[in-house]
């Protein structure tokens, strides 16, 4: 699968978690061998049917993208988590791209593979098994499983950061009043206040100055609280922040 680029990995991962999905053709097609990709297969049908079990989702394979996110989400902090989170919206998008290497799951694609891994632990052996994700020295987290980032800020050991320039571009997606208003603000008093204060006078040049500085800082403000608020109350948000930057975090 190494041998592969980058976009046919993500189509052959894709395949694994669509319900009429013929990952063997493809496999056939490309000549490859069958041991990574069995092995891929095998972790993903572990803990689909694990979930299902669970009834954490209704049933497996699904095509719904929700669940197809909980079962990559079970390796979460783990490399192969990043590397399939990127074979799919909005993480395919991603400024920082995730190098894998594949030959890391071959000892799972053994025939009958799966029948060893019904337990309720196959998570929590397999990422003990699987390379952890790259940790950044200073603690920073650039993506987390958006229920461990919920879990991890309701027990108060997570310090968020956010991109305050992308976070008045994401701020559009609110449609509120204000994302028309203060713009318009800081633009026409930028331009305004060279003439007002040479026909006018002076402090009232200073003043409309003033309230076009006023109205960014408000903006970016409320561009701050609206991220933050969005990415702990919405799963799609957060996922959809992250990929682009908007968002990370610290452990304290």
């Amino acid at each position: 699968m190494n041998d592969l680029s980058r976009d046919e990995q993500n189509e052959l991962i894709q395949l694994m978690f669509e319900p009429e999905g013929d990952f063997h053709a493809f496999v056939m097609q490309h000549d490859l061998n069958h041991a990574q990709p069995n092995g891929l297969w095998t972790i993903i049908v572990s803990l689909g049917t694990l979930l299902e079990r669970k009834s954490v989702i209704k049933e497996f394979p699904s095509g719904a993208p929700a669940d197809r996110d909980w079962i990559i989400n079970m390796l979460a902090g783990s490399r192969l988590w990043l590397r399939l989170e990127e074979a799919f919206d909005p993480f395919d998008r991603a400024v920082r791209r995730t190098e894998y290497d594949w030959s890391e799951i071959e000892t799972f694609g053994a025939r009958d593979a799966i029948s060893e891994m019904t337990d309720d632990n196959v998570a929590t052996r397999l990422k003990g098994f699987l390379a952890p994700a790259p940790r950044d020295p200073d603690g920073i987290e650039q993506r987390l499983a958006y229920q461990d980032f919920v879990k991890r800020w309701d027990a108060g050991n997570l310090e968020v950061f956010v991109d305050r320039g992308l976070a008045v571009q994401s701020y559009q997606l609110s449609r509120s009043i204000w994302t028309t208003v203060l713009p318009l603000t800081f633009f026409v008093g930028l331009i305004a206040f060279i003439p007002v204060m040479i026909f006018v006078g002076f402090w009232w040049g200073l003043l409309v100055l003033a309230l076009a500085i006023l109205s960014r800082k408000m903006l970016t403000n409320k561009a701050d609280a609206w991220v933050r608020k969005e990415a702990l109350a919405d799963r799609t948000r957060y996922r959809w922040f992250t990929a682009r930057g908007v968002v990370w975090a610290r452990l304290r």
